[in-house]
């Protein structure tokens, strides 16, 4: 049986949540399209699906799920290949752990380290000579 909520949209049109949009919403999400992009599978603008978001919880219920499936995968994916050493496939699952599921490194602040290039002190980003515990006058050639 397919239900239907009925919402307004941001112009006044009414529009549809019915069962098979919001396996759309779940499908989308789980293969890592973007809120744009389900929106244009489901014929609507991407203000809208925010709005649907917003007032049904089937709908953000349905991508949140999406989304874990997503996660889950991609887990696995790394875990995976981090015990065979299949660099190309790792560095995907990385790029979509970030840019879909919003994964980040920690916000720790490693000791500096110092990279030496042709006499040169190369020093992280954001490191400057002050900050750099080594001075470049350190740095010498044997």
């Amino acid at each position: 049986m397919t239900t239907a909520l009925t919402i307004r949209n941001q112009s006044g049109h009414d529009i549809q949540l019915t069962d098979d949009g919001v396996d759309a919403i779940r499908l989308g999400a789980a293969e890592g399209l973007s809120k744009t992009s389900i929106a244009a599978v489901l014929g609507i603008h991407r203000h809208t699906l925010g709005d649907i978001m917003r007032r049904d919880r089937r709908a953000q219920a349905a991508f949140d799920e999406g989304r874990m499936e997503l996660e889950r995968e991609l887990a696995g994916i790394l875990r995976e290949h981090a015990r065979s050493n299949d660099k190309a496939s790792v560095i995907a699952a990385i790029y979509l752990t970030k840019t879909r599921l919003g994964w980040v490194e920690p916000k720790s602040s490693p000791e500096v380290e110092v990279n030496v290039n042709n006499g040169i002190l190369v020093a992280p980003a954001g490191k400057t000579e002050e900050t750099t515990p080594l001075k470049i006058e350190d740095i010498q050639d044997d």
